[in-house]
């Protein structure tokens, strides 16, 4: 997985999808991944902008209790927002970057629709 060098310690290359375009000569790559580590704990989504990550999350069907995997990989790595997002409908703020969202209210957030 393509993360900044600072980030990488101990993770295993990934693959995954990426997409891309050129704004005003800018490069917008974006890319899909997802983060396992050497011990196989896993991290279902991870969003890269220009090869750096904006945020993670795990996707769950009705689950709130937070997953230990999203807490793992948050305390290792240096990601600006994680969700967890789920097809029920309760929502929580654990912290300014840490949301508990159903998948509406996720695609809201990030002004998807």
């Amino acid at each position: 997985m393509s993360l900044p060098r600072s980030h990488n310690r101990g993770l295993e290359k990934q693959d995954g999808f990426s997409w891309g375009s050129k704004t005003s000569g800018e490069d917008n790559r974006m890319e899909l991944r997802y983060i396992r580590d050497e011990t196989s704990k896993e991290c279902d989504f991870v969003v890269l902008k220009d090869r750096k990550p904006i945020f993670a999350g795990e996707c769950k069907i009705n689950e709130t209790d937070l997953s230990p995997s999203l807490l793992y990989f948050k305390s290792k790595l240096t990601i600006p927002m994680w969700y967890q997002v789920n097809l029920d409908q309760k929502s929580k703020w654990i912290s300014p970057d840490l949301a508990v969202l159903p998948f509406d209210q996720f695609c809201e957030h990030l002004k998807l629709v």
